[in-house]
């Protein structure tokens, strides 16, 4: 049974890997790359009881201990593509592979090959590969855990964050995907605990093997994080900057044409209602008004005190109050009438509708009834 799933991990890995590196799609490119590398990881990590249980008797340096000190640091990169997909490389980044290349260099340096075997130099010191090993091991390895691990969650966040100032909604990109993978490979943590106590390798793999799928099948179905221009993509970056700058003394002070631009909003929003799309973004409602994205973002913040996504689902609350409350559209179920005022998702409408009202839609509805 054991052997089976080792050659289903080992197949689905670097299948998985492959499909993500293609990306047929060509969705978040940057951080798909490094989602691949990650997978492949996962398979150098197995490599060596794949090799065992098929009788492939094959000597090498020990990749399957590199990817080990390797892959937290990958899918921390992961995320920082995913989030920031423009970013360039610095030499400087090689420096979170640093024990890694050590181990390469001190594998190398350190073993021989004697009578097809790998073993351990006599000019190496058996005591030394002994502490090296276990300072490799019980400091380096839990460090980098949470070390790496707490600033994902932190990207994750603050991703959360910043999306809200030009997206409506953020179902699909809010990368929720990746944090659930976070949750598995901590949950892994405790399951190889058990895994000492019990031996069982079954269990283990099983769950690595889940884990693969579900990480394969959102990477197939994700959204494309940013769906625009190059120049909506550095205004981001602008917007971004001034959300901080509004938090700090540098925040800009507003003028007569700020205050007339946000009534001009007030009325587009009244009267056309470009918020009953589930793709209105801060870029399309800009054109509308033929303003700046970072200048109508500035507008919303400055005098609804809300971020876009906040100032837009407002706006949908109350359309769909309205529509909840007219008998003329009791042909529709509360969920129909989400996705008729904008939203795309039940639990993103039900937790913004209830946040406002402090009442979800069926209780609004029953409160309301004649």
């Amino acid at each position: 049974m054991n052997q089976l799933l080792v050659n289903l991990i080992a197949g689905s890995s670097l299948l998985i890997a492959l499909l993500i590196f293609l990306n047929p799609n060509k969705y978040n490119i940057a951080g798909n790359r490094w989602l691949s590398l990650f997978i492949f990881c996962i398979f150098l990590m197995n490599i060596d009881e794949f090799l065992y249980y098929n009788n492939l008797d094959f000597v090498t340096v020990k990749f399957y201990v590199f990817s080990r000190y390797c892959i937290v640091p990958i899918f921390y990169f992961t995320i920082i593509y995913y989030i920031k997909p423009n970013k360039k490389w610095k030499p400087i980044y090689f420096l979170h592979f640093i024990f890694g290349l050590l181990f390469i260099i001190f594998e190398q340096n350190s073993t021989q090959i004697v009578n097809g075997n790998m073993v351990i130099s006599k000019t190496v010191s058996s005591s030394f590969l002994l502490y090296f090993n276990q300072f490799l091991m019980y400091i380096v390895l839990p460090s980098q855990f949470i070390i790496y691990f707490w600033q994902c969650f932190k990207e994750i966040e603050k991703h959360n964050q910043n999306i809200k100032n030009f997206s409506s909604n953020t179902e699909g990109i809010d990368l929720k995907w990746l944090k659930h993978i976070l949750y598995i490979i901590i949950s892994f943590s405790f399951f190889f605990v058990i895994y000492i106590f019990t031996q069982s390798a079954v269990m283990i793999n099983t769950l690595l093997l889940i884990s693969l799928l579900f990480i394969g099948y959102n990477a197939m179905r994700q959204k494309e994080i940013f769906p625009f221009s190059d120049s909506s993509k550095k205004e981001i970056k602008t917007i971004i900057k001034q959300e901080k700058k509004n938090n700090s003394s540098k925040k800009r002070k507003a003028s007569d044409d700020d205050y007339k631009l946000y009534e001009a909003l007030l009325h587009l929003m009244e009267t056309e209602k470009p918020f009953l799309s589930s793709d209105l973004s801060l870029f399309s409602l800009a054109n509308q008004l033929s303003v700046s994205a970072h200048n109508l973002s500035f507008i919303i913040n400055e005098y609804s005190g809300e971020n876009f996504n906040q100032f837009v689902n407002r706006y949908r609350v109350e359309e769909a109050k309205k529509m909840i409350v007219n008998s003329k559209n009791n042909h529709l179920s509360i969920l129909g009438i989400g996705f008729e005022v904008g939203f795309n998702s039940k639990s993103v409408f039900n937790t913004t509708f209830k946040k406002l009202t402090n009442q979800t839609p069926n209780e609004f509805k029953k409160a309301n009834s004649s």
